[in-house]
């Protein structure tokens, strides 16, 4: 039987994800690639809004519209024994597919790329009313990953990369393959250029309209006119005191048009993320894992917040990233940008940099390429064969 891995998703594949996810590696080392799209049975509503805009069709890439037909298509493909990456992301469902994978003898390889400084409810919140808020809900995601996990479908195979993967998973019973971040992909393809830092970069989030909101049923954390307002104002602070511009790393998923006026006309790329990042003199930044990039090619980063993120979830984890890395967390609402704060935040700690590096993007010892070759070539070496008996 020809090797074989086979990508399950939750949401539309994108061309964007036929890249990340090294389709045409996996095809050049001799692998067969399936990716078998449910995002039809299991996100509808998600589905029919974002497919014809993401969907990116290729060989062997097959839309799945129901439990029965996954179930049809698996036997007829004869696929049994391949590796299955898991792209679920807690779909409804999803364990029922997995269920029937293993009782297949088929292996769930789960991905533990792109970690992130582990939450934890800070100690300073604006009021106690919600400082009370975040306790309850990280309280509720806690009692809720504890019900979870008795009856989740435990993976084969665990694809990771920092040192902190061994606290994000029970590794007991898994195969491990250390790899590293995707982020760390990007980094080897942009290394070989030279870097001109001609400008200031912020790397949007979407916080506004990100896909991942509706996905999860949540609201954004910011309002529209409050958000742009706040960071347009900061902008200008920064491009007085740099003599640079700050040109805007718009966020892949965006679809929206009027990014250019929210932004006030100030340049927006899509795309070349890691070389935006690669270029530039600072990092203007909210909590995206592309600070990763940033981490990487030692950049100095000034961790963006307003009073609507504050007091919202994602203000303890721009704490963690703040202490995890010996960064800046500037209060756009409230301060002013000055010459000192400025030449302060250029400042890089190296050392908190690299402990960053090897706890969430890449330990030591793993090899130095891309993540799908790593993959390759674990499914073409003898270790692969034994693990399969």
């Amino acid at each position: 039987m020809k090797k074989s891995v086979c990508f399950l998703t939750s949401i539309p594949f994108s061309e964007r994800d036929y890249k990340r996810f090294g389709i045409d590696i996996l095809n050049k080392n001799n692998i067969e690639v399936f990716v078998y799209d449910c995002s039809g049975f299991l996100n509808k509503q998600f589905n029919a809004k974002y497919f014809n805009v993401w969907h990116y069709p290729f060989k062997n890439h097959k839309v799945i519209t129901s439990h029965d037909e996954l179930t049809e298509v698996l036997k007829k493909d004869d696929n049994q024994k391949s590796l299955f990456v898991d792209l679920l992301f807690g779909a409804k469902n999803a364990d029922k597919i997995k269920r029937h994978i293993k009782n297949n003898d088929g292996k769930i390889v789960s991905l533990y790329l792109g970690l992130r400084p582990e939450f934890k409810v800070s100690h300073k919140k604006n009021n106690i009313l919600s400082k009370l808020k975040i306790i309850i809900k990280s309280l509720v995601h806690y009692l809720k990953e504890i019900v979870m996990s008795e009856n989740k479908i435990k993976p084969d195979i665990v694809l990771a990369s920092g040192e902190y993967s061994h606290k994000k998973v029970n590794m007991s019973g898994c195969k491990i393959i250390w790899a590293h971040s995707l982020d760390y992909d990007l980094y080897l393809e942009n290394n070989n250029k030279a870097t001109r830092e001609d400008h200031v970069l912020f790397v949007d989030q979407n916080l506004i309209k990100h896909s991942d909101f509706e996905l999860l049923g949540i609201d954004s954390p910011v309002s529209e006119s409050n958000y742009y307002s706040s960071l347009n104002k900061y902008f200008n602070q920064v491009e007085r005191l740099t003599n640079l511009p700050v040109v805007i790393a718009e966020h892949p998923r965006t679809i929206h048009e009027d990014l250019k006026k929210h932004f006030d006309n100030r340049k927006i790329v899509k795309g070349n993320t890691a070389e935006l990042i690669r270029d530039s003199k600072l990092v203007l930044i909210h909590i995206s894992t592309s600070i990763n990039l940033a981490v990487l090619w030692e950049k100095p980063i000034i961790l963006l917040t307003t009073n609507e993120i504050m007091n919202s979830r994602y203000n303890s984890t721009m704490e963690n990233y703040s202490k995890e890395l010996s960064i800046p967390i500037h209060k756009i609402d409230e301060n002013i940008l000055t010459l000192d704060k400025y030449n302060r935040a250029l400042l890089v700690n190296k050392d908190a940099y690299e402990n960053f590096r090897k706890n969430y993007i890449k330990r030591n010892m793993s090899k130095n390429s891309p993540v799908w070759q790593i993959v390759s070539e674990y499914i073409n070496g003898k270790e692969y064969a034994n693990d399969f008996r």
